[in-house]
């Protein structure tokens, strides 16, 4: 699963991994950008959503130029490339999407609670068969070849983690099919690991587009942070186009209580 959030929530999946690096399996999951505290005593900040306006360009099949693959998302690298027997690495480009739902971000004395809000994922040209995705609190590295796609790393700027899976993770299994479980641990530092377990469990649309349901947790030893994710993977974009993750716990001094729902624009 791939954790696109936590810090705009983990998206797993890309889209969608708030710790999506915390989880993983589609692209992903995760929290809104959240703001830093200021003043001496306890604060309490509400902030409407901003809304968000996907671009297009023409399409093209020139490998060099920019081309639209999907509606909301903007890729920059020509169309996408398929491994040898393995999935169709995810366009580079921006892919936008909107939010629904809200969190409470606590740091010491001061807490912030804000509306979710709509966010851009960048996906980097592959190098070495390795995508880079990165939104405004979350990089996340996953490795396309020939078997599948797989979880390599995910940083979390919300929470200060930086974790790194020992073996990659499927993330989704492949081929997708309904009942495949993945599961993977990582390296989070300070003696911190993070546990990511998971299953296909339908197919589905969202959209007018194909998708499977992915459904996953994910856990940090040493601290009682719990994150639930649903993905809508389209295995024809590579990524989630749509992702619900809720959060509650604190690590590393942040405590964090979120349920928010991430979708491709215009879908």
């Amino acid at each position: 699963m791939r954790i696109v959030r936590v810090g705009k929530t983990l998206l797993l999946f890309g889209a969608t991994a708030a710790i999506a690096a915390c989880s993983g399996s589609s692209k992903p999951v995760s929290l809104s950008t959240l703001p830093a505290g200021t003043g001496g005593g306890s604060t309490t900040t509400t902030i409407e959503a901003p809304v968000t306006t996907p671009t297009t360009a023409a399409v093209s099949l020139a490998p060099t130029t920019v081309t639209t693959v999907a509606t909301g998302l903007t890729t920059t690298s020509g169309p996408p490339t398929t491994t040898p027997s393995g999935p169709t690495a995810t366009a580079a480009g921006t892919y936008l999407f909107n939010a629904t739902g809200k969190y409470t971000f606590t740091e010491g004395i001061f807490s912030t609670t804000a509306a979710a809000s709509g966010y851009e994922l960048t996906v980097s040209t592959p190098v070495d068969g390795i995508e880079t995705w990165t939104d405004p609190n979350n990089t996340t590295k996953y490795l396309f070849n020939g078997t599948g796609v797989f979880l390599e790393s995910k940083s979390i700027s919300a929470l200060k983690l930086d974790c790194t899976f020992g073996s990659a993770m499927p993330s989704p299994p492949w081929p997708v099919t309904v009942g495949a479980p993945f599961s993977g641990q990582a390296d989070c530092g300070g003696g911190k690991t993070l546990s990511v377990s998971g299953e296909v469990t339908a197919t589905s649309s969202v959209g007018g587009v194909a998708t499977f349901t992915i459904g996953s947790t994910s856990t940090l030893s040493g601290t009682n942070l719990l994150i639930t994710e649903t993905d809508w993977y389209a295995p024809s974009l590579g990524l989630a186009v749509k992702s619900t993750m809720t959060v509650s716990g604190s690590a590393n001094g942040y405590s964090l209580h979120s349920n928010e729902t991430y979708t491709l624009a215009s879908l």
